[in-house]
């Protein structure tokens, strides 16, 4: 099950001007929840992060900073790609709004609710 989409504005979009190509990236990482968090301080979870930005290594830095600065600890990236900014495409509503909400203020933070267990 999917926890709410945690979001907050990217600093770095203010320095993407008009003619800069842009592509939006999506971020499948597991972090442990710190006392920050809103989770269970020590547990793990699997995150979906969207970002938008100009290359895929720039935004997985900006991904791991943005889920940290959220609280968590400990950020491992798993797999990463590029999606269509055509979010319409997108089926599922969490998905889509967290994609645009990442379009409109540069990243989008889902937290799936149940924690990975230690042993995996």
């Amino acid at each position: 099950m999917r926890g709410l989409v945690h979001t907050h504005t990217h600093e770095d979009l203010n320095l993407i001007t008009p003619d800069m190509p842009t592509s939006l990236f999506i971020f499948l990482m597991e972090a442990v929840a710190g006392p920050a968090s809103q989770y269970r301080p020590g547990a793990r979870h699997a995150l979906l992060v969207f970002v938008l930005g100009g290359t895929i290594e720039h935004c997985q830095q900006t991904a791991i900073e943005c889920v940290e600065n959220q609280g968590w600890q400990f950020v491992e990236p798993k797999r990463a790609k590029e999606v269509s900014t055509d979010i319409e495409q997108i089926a599922d509503d969490t998905l889509r709004a967290a994609a645009t909400h990442a379009l409109n203020n540069g990243d989008a933070i889902i937290v799936y609710q149940d924690e990975i267990p230690s042993d995996s």
